[in-house]
């Protein structure tokens, strides 16, 4: 990777796809001694003592015993096949991500270090005194080379992403405080299964001008080339970007993945109120500014934020019914999920689908993940 400057107001990212496949000395010293063997060598070193005298193997030197220098040797080599056999086969992030942070230099935490500096005189006094082997010495040792050649793994910095482009920048601010015609949102969503839903709100402004402008365009929706028009229409539309920054800072403040502001996005468009009336197809910035939508309309709007929050959540791609009267939207990033949960397939790419539908009353929204209906036939997939 190439040098980049860091600022102040950025941050590393610790990606559990960065740790190296040729393991470096220290990182396996770090995880294979200093983790693994280290109960099993301590279990033989209380063994081993306890036994008689005439069982013990010679020391070879006063002051080393070679039974425990063995007992280390063996544990380290179980330790070093363990750890990168682990390494080699897991596929749960999390635990690489963990053993990222304990291989690279920069995640050694504060406590970490602050336990082997107090470690390192306690066990030397005690060797001194001849109340610690070589075992304990040798352990110690290896954790201090782990510390000492664990080498920083060089990452790209995590720039601060601007979802508003200079050129709309004098548009898009005075939309964001609210000079206009503000709409305000409410939503709930729950992030984890596991807990809470949480009550969300924010507001934005949106332009007259810009609603009567959007409401004079043609409202043909029947043709893919009529779908295309409207998913381009809104990219650039300053309440759009506007909205999405305002998301943007909400999903930064609360820390959530990629794919929980995705779910939390599709979470705001579902608190809009459903249109079983057959009005006109609406364009993105009125489906927003009157919280109201068919599920044509719904899509629509989804994929035009997911489009303005780029590369903070997962790429998305609109999918139409063989004869263009339904839509809904793919998620990419479906490669590792049950083949009963995979939308489809599209360019290499594995998506989840998720599809918009009236509620049973026909009153509110519901985005359902499922697969590609079987009557939808030939699929088309849009991507701008």
């Amino acid at each position: 990777m190439r040098e980049r400057m860091r600022s102040d107001t950025e941050e590393i990212i610790y990606h559990a796809n960065d740790l190296p496949a040729p393991m470096t000395l220290g990182a396996m010293l770090w995880v294979a001694v200093g983790f693994l063997p280290l109960p099993l060598a301590l279990l033989l070193h209380w063994l081993m003592h306890r036994m008689p005298d005439w069982a013990r193997w010679r020391s070879l030197l006063s002051a080393y015993d070679a039974v425990t220098l063995l007992a280390l040797a063996l544990t380290a080599a179980v330790g070093f096949g363990a750890a990168l056999f682990a390494l080699r086969q897991t596929s749960d992030s999390l635990l690489r991500a963990r053993l990222q942070s304990c291989v690279d230099s920069a995640g050694l935490e504060s406590w970490q270090l602050l336990l082997f500096l107090i470690a390192l005189p306690i066990v030397l006094i005690l060797a001194i005194v001849r109340a610690a082997g070589a075992l304990e010495l040798g352990l110690l040792t290896a954790i201090a080379l782990s510390v000492l050649t664990a080498r920083r793994i060089k990452r790209y910095p995590r720039p601060a992403v601007n979802l508003v482009p200079a050129e709309l920048a004098a548009e898009v601010e005075p939309l964001r405080k609210q000079q206009g015609h503000p709409v305000a949102y409410q939503w709930s969503f729950t992030p984890t299964p596991e807990s809470t839903p949480e009550l969300l709100s924010l507001t934005v402004a949106f332009s007259p001008t810009r609603l009567e402008e959007a409401r004079e365009r043609p409202r043909e929706r029947q043709s893919e080339g009529d779908w295309l028009r409207y998913l381009q229409a809104d990219l650039m539309t300053p309440e759009i970007v506007a909205l999405a920054a305002e998301l943007h800072d909400l999903h930064e403040k609360k820390e959530w993945t990629p794919f929980q502001r995705c779910r939390n996005l599709l979470a705001l468009l579902e608190s809009f109120q459903a249109d079983a009336t057959g009005a006109s197809p609406r364009f993105a910035i009125e489906t927003l500014y009157e919280r109201q939508a068919s599920p044509a309309d719904l899509a629509v709007a989804a994929y035009t934020l997911l489009r303005a929050l780029r590369e903070t959540v997962p790429q998305a791609a609109l999918v139409l019914r063989n004869d263009n009267s339904e839509a809904g939207i793919g998620i990419a990033g479906a490669e590792e999920f049950p083949d009963s949960f995979r939308g489809f397939f599209h360019e290499g790419t594995a998506y989840l689908f998720v599809k918009p539908e009236l509620t049973r009353d026909h009153r509110g929204l519901r985005w359902v993940w499922r697969p590609i209906p079987e009557d939808w036939g030939a699929i088309r997939v849009i991507r701008t």
